[in-house]
C-alpha cells in the first residue's frame, strides 16, 4: 500500500520569539514492512541552521535553529511510504524486505499442497487458533495414542512468557542484549504492582509469550474506553488505568507498564494509521491524528536442547522459519490495543511507523526551547491517504482558496 502523510504543526505566539531551538521526530524510517519513497520537511520561517541525525533507537531526528524574531512557526512533514502486510512470522533480519511467503523458498521437491501457508503455520505456532483451523487439508489423521511419539519440537517463537522473563534476568558477564533497554521504568511508564495485577489473568503459567500478550491487548481493548480529550500528554499511565479510559497514548503506556512489570521487554511505537471518513462524508485535510501502539520483543528460545532441532518430517515451511529464526535471534511483534490489531513489525498494512522509544517522551513529534513569545496556541493537522486521493484534496483546497481570493469584496 502506498500512503502519503502530511503532518503540519503551527505555533502562534503572543509576542515575538527572539531565538528558538527545536527537535523533531517527524521522519519515518525504513523497516522490514515499510520503505520511505520520499520525505521533505518544510519550516517557516526559514531556519538559520538545520541538521538530521539518528538517535540511540535508530530514529531520525531533525534539529533546526531560528535566530530571527518571529511570531509564528509552522513545520510540515510530507512523507510517501510504501507499506506491506505484516509478516505472520519474521523471515528476514530487521530492515530487509519481508518475503511474501516461506513456501516459495522451500525445497523444490516439496509439494505445495503438503506445506501450510506461512499464515497458517504462524497461527498454529502461536496457539491463537485451533490446530484444525491452521492445518492444511492434506494433513493426515492424528496417529493412534498407542503409537510411540518423538519428543515435541518447540518452535523458537513459542517460548513461554516465563522463559522470556528468565532470559532477561540480570546475570553478571552475560552478553549484552539491546532489547533489555526496554525492560525498565521510563518517564511515562513506571513498573508497578497494579500493572502486574491487571496483566496477570492473561499470563497463566506456561502460556506462550505472544498468546499472553495478545490476551492482554484484548483485555485493554475490551475494558478501557477510548475517550478523546480525557487525558493529557503527561497523564500518568496508572491514572489512565484506574479511570479505565484514555487515548491511544494511554493504552500504549498501560500495556507497556503491564509487560515491563512482569519482566518482559516492550517499546513504544509512534506513527500513523489510515482512517476512513464516516459514510457519506468526504475525507478532510488535517482531520487525522498521529497514533501509538506497542512492540514486544520475542527472543528465539528453544525449550530444551533436544527440542531445538526440528524433526526430519517437519513441514518445509516450519523448518525454514526455524532456520531463519536462528539467524535473526529474535524480532519485534506489534500490538495496537486501541484497535485490537497485531502483526510482526506492524499491526497492519495501513500503519506507518514513525519512531520507537521507551515511551512518548522519547518520540515526541516536536519539542524545543524558545526565548520570548509569551503564551501561545498550537494547531496540529494530520492527513493520511493514498497519494492520488490526497493530491486531489490539495488541488480542491487550492482551487477553493483561489476562488475566495478572486471574489469581489464588498466596499467598506
Amino acid at each position: 500500500m502506498l500512503l502519503r502523510i502530511l503532518h503540519r504543526t503551527c505555533y502562534h505566539y503572543q509576542g515575538p520569539v527572539d531565538h528558538a531551538q527545536h527537535m523533531l521526530h517527524l521522519s519515518p524510517v525504513d523497516t522490514a514492512v515499510q520503505q520511505v519513497r520520499a520525505h521533505t520537511l518544510r519550516v517557516t520561517p526559514e531556519p538559520a541552521a538545520q541538521s538530521q541525525a539518528r538517535d540511540t533507537f535508530g530514529n531520525l531526528r531533525s534539529f533546526f535553529t531560528l535566530q530571527a524574531p518571529h511570531e509564528s512557526l509552522c513545520v510540515e512533514a510530507d512523507s510517501l511510504v510504501q507499506t506491506h502486510a505484516p509478516a505472520p512470522l519474521p523471515l528476514v533480519a530487521a530492515g530487509a524486505t519481508v518475503a511474501a511467503s516461506a513456501t516459495a523458498a522451500a525445497p523444490a521437491a516439496a509439494s505445495t499442497a503438503a506445506a501450510p501457508s506461512v499464515c497458517a503455520a504462524a497461527a498454529k505456532a502461536l496457539s491463537l487458533v485451533p490446530a484444525s483451523a491452521a492445518t492444511d487439508a492434506a494433513t493426515t489423521d492424528a496417529p493412534s495414542t498407542d503409537a510411540p511419539t518423538a519428543p515435541a519440537w518447540h518452535a523458537p517463537w513459542q517460548a513461554t512468557w516465563e522463559a522470556v522473563r528468565e532470559h532477561y534476568r540480570y546475570r553478571a558477564g552475560a552478553p549484552y542484549d539491546a532489547a533489555s533497554e526496554f525492560l525498565f521504568a521510563s518517564p511515562h511508564v513506571p513498573r508497578d504492582d497494579a500493572f502486574a495485577a491487571f496483566a496477570r489473568p492473561a499470563f497463566a503459567p506456561g502460556t506462550p509469550l505472544l498468546a499472553a500478550a495478545q490476551a492482554l491487548m484484548e483485555r485493554i481493548h475490551r475494558e478501557l474506553r477510548y475517550t478523546p480529550a480525557s487525558t493529557q500528554v503527561n497523564t500518568p499511565a496508572l491514572q489512565a488505568l484506574a479511570q479505565r479510559k484514555g487515548v491511544c497514548q494511554d493504552f500504549a503506556h498501560i500495556m507497556l507498564g503491564c509487560l515491563r512489570s512482569l519482566g518482559l521487554p516492550a517499546r513504544y511505537v509512534s506513527g500513523y494509521l489510515l482512517t476512513r471518513p464516516p459514510p457519506g462524508k468526504p475525507r478532510l485535510i488535517g482531520a487525522d491524528a498521529s497514533h501509538a501502539w506497542v512492540s514486544v520483543y520475542v527472543p528465539w528460545l528453544a525449550a530444551t536442547e533436544e527440542s531445538a532441532t526440528p524433526p526430519h518430517d517437519t513441514d518445509p515451511t516450519s523448518a525454514l522459519l526455524h532456520t531463519q529464526a536462528q539467524q535473526v535471534g529474535g524480532s519485534w511483534f506489534d500490538f495496537d490495543p486501541t484497535n485490537r490489531r497485531s502483526g510482526w513489525g506492524s499491526p497492519g498494512e495501513d500503519y506507518v511507523t514513525l519512531a520507537v522509544g521507551r515511551d512518548f517522551s522519547d518520540v515526541s513529534p516536536m519539542r524545543g526551547v524558545i526565548q520570548g513569545g509569551g503564551a501561545h496556541t498550537l494547531e496540529v493537522g494530520v492527513t493520511v491517504a493514498p497519494p492520488d486521493e490526497l493530491q486531489a484534496l490539495l488541488a480542491r483546497r487550492e482551487g477553493e482558496a483561489g476562488a475566495r481570493a478572486a471574489k469581489p469584496q464588498p466596499p467598506k
